[in-house]
Formats: structure tokens, C-alpha cells, sequence
């Protein structure tokens, strides 16, 4: 999982250009392609060091598959639907992440890791070729390049992305709220030594957490869709997971299983919100437009880093405050400066006016 969120925090914005102009359904296609040679190749790996090439280039597929997701939901769904389809969308990672952990340990003990790489590889190709038949060619083209070089191209897109104060700001909510999600995720385990679970139903109880962000997830794509305001939903969330850190922390893991456990769910649950948020308001103000993905890529860059940051500096901190219990403070103090982010952001998601709707029409004609 580093080696992702590292290539996501060296590359995103990078790769977001690139998608700009290759078109959305080419890079969606393409990083679904890396990935599957990718993982099927892991199954004949010989060595950590080609696994960990292979990890590499299944980071930069994930990229690839990630960053154009908004901008072909913005293409393809009818306006008025939007929130509810990033809503649905948003849940991706917590979705792949419990999968991940309610099948791999199983299917690892019963076939071994080499298997598992060739079955994802399977997976992927399967999920590609459905993508190659559902998704439509572009009805909006990828840019072509008209006059000066590629790098001073490079260069004006992604400063016109980076000097949108905008991007910066839904940047950093997001990163606040992805970073304590995996930090709290690492915690996870000093709960499940505390009462000495056994591996299977360590599995299935941190699968469950990471279900309970996609219920997060949708719940807040079928808000933003009945016009709930983004910046009471965020401020909510950020709220609650503060609360649900103090019992996460605070509380006396031997003393009981299910208190702290349920907090950890109330955390990813509401930390599942804050994406569906944050993507909603993306695609609807920088609409259908080539720097949207490199919007995206600056957002998910951002977040990457805080992905790889966060959770060490809570191990730091913890150190130095001499405990888990005191934790909670680190938390709050990131979760308060995200509140303060949101007060710079529109009050509201835009909604599909008479021209948008018309515009679909069209294309979809």
C-alpha cells in the first residue's frame, strides 16, 4: 500500500496533465492494462526487488485507473445525478480494501501469494474488458497540442491548477481526513493484540471498518444529491471522528473489545464522507474539462502524501506523549484545521442548470 501512496505522491499531478490530453476512457484503459500485466506477472516473481518493480508499475496503473473517474462521470451521467454517482464512486478504496481482506488471507493460505497475484491479474483483465464494451469513446476529445512545447504546456496547466486556491483547499480536507483514516487503520492492530484475536477474524473485523467508509461513502452521494449543504457534512464528519478518536484512544482496549472497535467503525464511517464531498465538489466546479483530471491528480498527490506523513508523525507523537491515550490531541488538532479549511470553500455544490442539462442531451445524442 506505501509503494502506491508513494507513486501517488510523486506523480499525480504529472499524470493528470497526461490524462488531460490522452482522454480519460485511453488512461482508465491503459492503467487497467499496467495493472493486470503487472500483477500477473507477480505470480512468477523470483525476488522482493521485482515485486517490488511490479508494485511500482500496479502504483501507476492505480493512478491511471483513479485519477479519470470523476471526469467520465461528469461525461456520462445525466447532471442532475452526479452527486450521487461520485457518492457511489468515492467508495472504491474502501470497497478494494475490505475485499481485499476478507479474500486474500483465505485464498493466500489455500493457494499461496503467487496465485493471488495471478488471480487480481485475472480480475483486472475481466474489469478492463467490461470497461472496453460499457464506456463510450470521448464525446469531448483529448486536447491536442497546438503551438509552443510540451514542457511549456506542461508548465501552464499545472500552474493554473496549483494558483486555484480552490484545489489547494479541497486538497487539504481531503488529505487531513485521508491521513488520520490510515493512521487510525495502523492503530487498529494494539486492539486486536489487546484481546487476543487469532488472524482469521482480524480480517473480517478490519474488512468491516473498511466497509463502513463506503457506507459513508454513498450516504453522503445521496445527501450532496438532496441538496445537503458540503460544508455542514464535512464539519459534521470532521466533528465526529474527533469524538470517535477520543473513545478510540482513550478507552482501555483490554477492558473491552467492542467500545473501542465501534468507534473505529464510526471513524471510517465518517471519514468515508469526506471524500464523496470533496469529489463532488471537484467535478461540479471545474465541470467537463481537460484540467479536471489534473485537478483530481493534485488533490489525490496531496492526499497520498499525507497518507505516507500522517501516520508516522501520530507514532512520533505517541512517543513523545508517552501513550496511546493522548493520540486523540493529534487528531483533533488535524481535524480542526480541516473545519477551518472548509470555511474558505463554497457554501454549496453547484447544481445542473437548464444550459448543463441541455449540453448532455446533446451528447448524449
Amino acid at each position: 500500500m506505501s509503494v502506491i501512496q508513494l507513486v501517488g505522491a510523486t506523480s499525480s499531478v504529472l499524470l493528470g496533465f497526461v490524462i488531460g490530453q490522452i482522454g480519460p476512457r485511453t488512461s482508465l484503459l491503459t492503467g487497467l492494462l499496467v495493472t493486470a500485466i503487472s500483477s500477473l506477472a507477480g505470480g512468477w516473481a523470483s525476488s522482493g526487488t521485482q515485486l517490488l518493480i511490479l508494485r511500482i508499475l500496479e502504483g501507476l496503473g492505480f493512478v491511471l485507473i483513479v485519477l479519470p473517474g470523476p471526469g467520465l462521470l461528469r461525461q456520462f451521467v445525466h447532471p442532475r445525478k452526479i452527486n450521487l454517482w461520485v457518492g457511489y464512486w468515492g467508495g472504491f478504496m474502501g470497497a478494494g480494501v475490505g475485499m481485499a481482506m476478507l479474500m486474500g488471507p483465505r485464498f493466500i493460505d489455500i493457494s499461496g501469494w503467487q496465485n493471488w497475484w495471478i488471480f487480481s491479474g485475472l480480475i483486472t483483465i475481466l474489469v478492463m474488458f467490461l470497461a472496453y464494451l460499457v464506456i463510450p469513446t470521448a464525446t469531448i476529445p483529448a486536447v491536442c497540442l497546438k503551438s509552443g512545447s510540451y514542457s511549456e504546456r506542461i508548465k501552464k496547466d499545472l500552474l493554473c491548477v496549483i494558483q486555484d486556491p480552490r484545489v489547494g483547499l479541497l486538497a487539504g480536507v481531503f488529505a487531513l481526513c485521508a491521513g488520520q483514516w490510515l493512521a487510525v487503520m495502523g492503530f487498529l492492530p494494539s486492539i486486536y493484540e489487546a484481546n487476543g484475536l487469532d488472524s482469521n477474524k482480524i480480517s473480517i473485523y478490519t474488512a468491516l471498518i473498511a466497509f463502513s467508509s463506503v457506507i459513508g461513502n454513498l450516504l453522503a452521494g445521496r445527501l450532496l444529491h438532496h441538496s445537503a449543504s458540503p460544508i455542514y457534512l464535512v464539519r459534521l464528519s470532521y466533528s465526529a471522528m474527533v469524538i470517535a478518536s477520543i473513545v478510540l484512544f482513550s478507552y482501555p482496549a483490554k477492558a473491552s473489545f467492542i467500545i473501542p472497535y465501534a468507534s473505529a467503525i464510526v471513524f471510517s464511517f465518517f471519514a468515508g464522507v469526506i471524500p464523496a464531498v470533496i469529489f463532488s465538489i471537484v467535478v461540479n466546479q471545474f465541470g467537463v474539462s481537460t484540467k479536471t483530471s489534473t485537478v483530481i491528480g493534485l488533490v489525490q498527490q496531496i492526499s497520498a502524501f499525507a497518507q505516507l506523513s500522517i501516520p508516522p508523525l501520530l507514532g512520533w507523537y505517541i512517543s513523545v506523549a508517552g501513550g496511546w491515550s493522548m493520540a486523540w490531541t493529534l487528531l483533533l488538532s488535524l481535524s480542526t484545521v480541516g473545519v477551518l479549511l472548509t470555511a474558505k470553500l463554497s457554501p454549496s455544490v453547484h447544481y445542473a442548470s437548464q444550459h448543463e442539462l441541455s449540453s448532455f442531451k446533446r451528447r448524449a445524442d
